[in-house]
């Protein structure tokens, strides 16, 4: 699978027990592999994520929806796709190995 460009806007959602699930929203930034900061596994490229906010649900079936769709939550997905089109950065949503581009908007003014 080809790596995610970088910088890059990214929400990454992780399952938590008892049906409970977060969405984080990142920022992931390239930086040098000798780099303090770099988390990323060996011989990848090296990236720091600085986080933007986070999405709690609970008791919920996840983000695939019944059409095989990986979803964004509601809110941070709108200011994902936001800041995508005012910074110029791609922006994805990821779960596993699944991942998905979102669109760039204009956000409302």
């Amino acid at each position: 699978m080809k790596p995610l460009p970088l910088p890059r806007l990214q929400l990454t959602w992780t399952k938590k027990p008892e049906n409970a699930w977060t969405c984080s929203y990142d920022l992931l930034l390239p930086v040098g592999q000798g780099d303090v900061r770099n988390e990323a596994k060996a011989g990848k490229p090296g990236y720091t994520t600085a986080n933007i906010s986070a999405t709690e649900i609970e008791d919920w079936d996840g983000p695939i929806d019944e059409t095989g769709r990986l979803t964004t939550p509601f809110r941070d997905g709108a200011h994902a796709a936001w800041d995508a089109h005012r910074l110029g950065f791609p922006a994805f949503v990821v779960f596993g190995r699944a991942r998905r581009q979102i669109t760039p908007k204009q956000s409302p003014e």
